[in-house]
């Protein structure tokens, strides 16, 4: 069975909106964002060309390399701020990396709203942080840019 990589996606970013209460879409976004008419503070979760995990002995692993976007018009220390504040919802309790963290099954409806998948939910484990976030300059309309990159590892689980 092929994994819906979006639906993983939208569960991904429900869960780290939830418990950093960054809305989606405002201000938390899959793949991209109309980042041309925005001077808000927001940030856009997109998968990134990481490292490829070999298949052994006919199993594979779930796993993507993913990346938090954050921009902010002259706002330094709001885009920080909401950088980190993602950036915690993916570390326990004891600041490690997220390990079976159980995420509650999203979907997008057929009007486009996003939903609970009643087939099931995720289990999934933060394998690597690659960079924890920082302000890394300023994109070509003056927005100040943070970024933090991740590996996950994520399996799921249907419904009983």
């Amino acid at each position: 069975m092929i994994t819906d990589i979006n639906n993983f996606l939208l569960s991904l970013a429900s869960a780290i909106a939830a418990a950093s209460g960054v809305a989606i879409p405002g201000g938390l976004s899959v793949h991209r964002k109309d980042e041309a008419s925005s001077n808000a503070v927001y940030t856009v979760l997109r998968v990134y060309g990481g490292a490829d995990n070999a298949s052994f002995a006919g199993m594979r692993d779930e796993r993507i390399a993913f990346q938090l976007d954050t921009r902010g018009t002259n706002d330094d220390a709001g885009v920080l701020t909401q950088a980190r504040k993602l950036h915690a919802t993916l570390l326990d309790s004891d600041g490690r990396p997220q390990i079976s963290w159980s995420i509650p099954g999203k979907r997008l409806s057929a009007a486009g709203a996003i939903e609970v998948d009643p087939g099931g939910s995720w289990v999934a484990w933060v394998s690597r942080i690659e960079q924890v976030p920082g302000i890394i300059g300023t994109d070509e309309q003056g927005r100040s840019i943070a970024t933090a990159n991740y590996e996950i590892e994520f399996e799921y689980v249907p419904a009983a």
